[in-house]
């Protein structure tokens, strides 16, 4: 697709379309703002002051078009849900129950001295009338919530300052009053910030999270070498004790991180197999993995940042080493990951570029007009993360028109949250601009939508995006999906009246932020269901596989059957043709045994009609 860039200054165009043609992915901004200078670790702290903001006169259009169930369950003024990847903010649980969490605040201010966590709960039938208030006694913000058997709600967030993390806890869903305790930071005295979350383990009561160390520049000091480095605690009692905390998991140290940008990151469990995901603008996009509960962990690097442990005060990008700064694709940090009902592990992130050309100045320039939604698994192994979603040419005009760009320090399509539902489709909600939008002021920014695109062979293909939000004078950022997926997928989200963030200085002010969430039926996202036709029940076995696949389907016809193999490539690997003459139940076998290990897709055709399923061999 054709991007077309709404010029205003002749000179920058030139320059930022020289720059622009150096990278991977489309830049899809004006080019008077195509760079921005992001400063070092670009971070949010307690001890905020109030910037100058200007009232907003546009009016937004009334009403708004959705096309699912949409309820309000709370607002904020402070609009600075997460600075990079999403948490786990909507917890649904098997009887159809489900507690929601954000970052709350009335006072709209940046201080927001009553800041804290937002929480609502769904009672399998209604949201209950959300508090004004946060459920903690101190101010705090960025929670994550998950829950297992000792607490069936489990709150974690971080405090102001040099204070402890903030744990909030109470046994029954829904109901009863929260107890609050602390998590100590490091034993050696330093404390860490932005925590993640989630309850997994045999006996659904061990709690894994993520967090940073507390960067210089929030008062922190260098740990193993790296200014904001990553760790991860457990507790295998459910939150009363912890056998392992702030721990630096493999690979975090000073040969490959300077630093590490703070929310840049994200957890999953599923049983004993745990997966952590981070990124950044001047970070690997890596992976680890354990399959013991969190005891040992093994990294795997889906994309590299081109300079280990880059630091960008001193230094350019240069790549070749040429003396000649490169400009670099890497990711915006806004990462998820889920681990599959086979226990692979999925991650996506945002597309980003950076460049550093003046090595006397501290920070890089990034673009935030890069436009991909990046997606890698495990079976892909040496490959590199693929491009599954956009920005949407609406009009259908050829050409992407964006008029302008809120500040996220993002790409134009980023923010994924993922889940899963039974038979293993795989969702994925994320934000991207809308084409063709405008809050109406100087300079112009466009509203963002919340979209969800699906999978259902194991993420070889995904589908066109469904728009959750779908409102041109709304804005939509922060979608978390509900992990567990039943007949519908379960959102929230941060919708505003106005692009952008009062946190952060821009052009929106600080007014009120609803809280929404919405349930979409999984019938109405294309690409969940097979194409049946002539065939169904189609079924493999063994799955995992090693030397023979057994096929089996009930036709209604007699039909000319074709199997392809393909792997993750989208390469065919095998093809076979079967002339089946009666109806009923069949089983046919393929012979496997030349296949590599690695996810595969089977792709069962008669006619027009075609039924994929994922294949694992070992």
């Amino acid at each position: 697709m054709k991007t077309k860039l709404l010029l205003s200054l002749a000179c920058i165009a030139g320059i930022t379309s020289a720059e622009a043609q150096n990278g991977k992915y489309a830049t899809r901004i004006p080019a008077v703002i195509a760079n921005q200078t992001l400063p070092f670790n670009p971070i949010m702290v307690g001890a905020e002051t109030t910037p100058l903001q200007s009232s907003n006169p546009f009016v937004a259009a009334p009403g708004k078009n959705h096309r699912a169930t949409l309820a309000t369950i709370g607002n904020t003024t402070y609009d600075l849900q997460t600075n990079t990847a999403i948490q786990n903010r909507i917890l649904r649980n098997s009887d159809g129950t489900m507690s929601a969490v954000w970052t709350t605040s009335a006072a709209g201010t940046l201080a927001a001295p009553d800041r804290g966590t937002g929480y609502n709960y769904y009672n399998g039938t209604d949201w209950m009338i959300a508090s004004s208030t946060r459920i903690e006694t101190v101010r705090s913000g960025w929670p994550s919530i998950t829950g297992g058997t000792t607490y069936q709600e489990l709150v974690v967030n971080h405090n102001s300052g040099t204070t402890p993390l903030n744990l909030v806890t109470r046994p029954v869903k829904g109901t009863g009053s929260w107890t609050e305790s602390t998590i100590p930071g490091l034993a050696t005295g330093e404390f860490v910030l932005w925590p993640r979350t989630i309850i997994g383990g045999a006996n659904g009561n061990t709690v894994h999270m993520m967090a940073v160390t507390a960067p210089t520049g929030n008062g922190g000091t260098i740990v193993n070498g790296i200014d904001g480095a990553l760790v991860y605690s457990r507790s295998i009692n459910g939150g009363v004790s912890w056998d392992i905390q702030h721990a630096l998991p493999t690979g975090m140290d000073a040969t490959n991180y300077f630093s590490h940008s703070g929310d840049a990151y994200a957890i999953d469990v599923r049983g004993d197999v745990v997966a952590m995901v981070s990124g950044g603008f001047t970070q690997d996009f890596a992976l680890w993995k354990s399959i013991d509960n969190g005891t040992t962990w093994t990294r795997t690097v889906a994309m590299p940042f081109p300079i280990p442990a880059f630091n960008p005060s001193g230094n350019i990008t240069d790549v070749d080493g040429d003396m000649v700064a490169d400009t670099i694709d890497t990711d915006d940090g806004s990462v998820a990951v889920l681990i599959d009902n086979n226990n692979m592990v999925h991650i996506w992130t945002g597309a980003m570029r950076v460049l550093k050309t003046d090595a006397t100045t501290a920070g890089v320039t990034y673009f935030p007009g890069t436009d991909a939604l990046l997606y890698w698994n495990e079976s892909m192994g040496a490959n590199p993360p693929v491009m599954i979603a956009e920005g949407v040419d609406i009009d259908g005009n050829g050409t992407y028109d964006v008029l302008g760009i809120a500040n996220y320090q993002r790409g134009i399509t980023t923010m994924p949250s993922a889940a899963i539902d039974a038979v293993g489709n795989l969702y994925c909600v994320y934000s991207s601009i809308v084409e063709n939008t405008t809050n109406g002021l100087t300079p112009v920014q466009s509203y963002r939508n919340v979209y969800v695109t699906t999978s259902n062979n194991g993420g070889a293909t995904w589908s066109s995006p469904y728009n959750i939000s779908d409102s041109d004078f709304d804005e939509g950022v922060f979608g978390t999906i509900a992990r567990s997926v039943d007949t519908d997928i379960h959102v929230i989200w941060q919708s505003d009246t106005e692009p952008g963030l009062a946190a952060r200085g821009d052009l929106d002010p600080f007014t009120q932020n609803e809280i929404l969430y919405t349930s979409v039926p999984t019938s109405l996202i294309v690409g969940i269901n097979d194409i049946k036709g002539n065939i169904s029940g189609l079924n493999l076995y063994p799955n995992p596989a090693s030397e023979k696949l057994n096929i089996s389907f009930d036709l209604n016809t007699p039909s000319i059957v074709n199997i392809e193999v393909m792997n993750i490539m989208g390469q065919m690997v095998q093809k076979n043709k079967f002339n089946i003459q009666n109806t009923g139940n069949h089983t046919v076998e393929l012979n496997i045994n030349d296949l590599s290990a690695g996810m595969y897709l089977i792709n069962t055709t008669i006619g027009d009609n075609k039924v994929t399923r994922k294949l694992v061999v070992r």
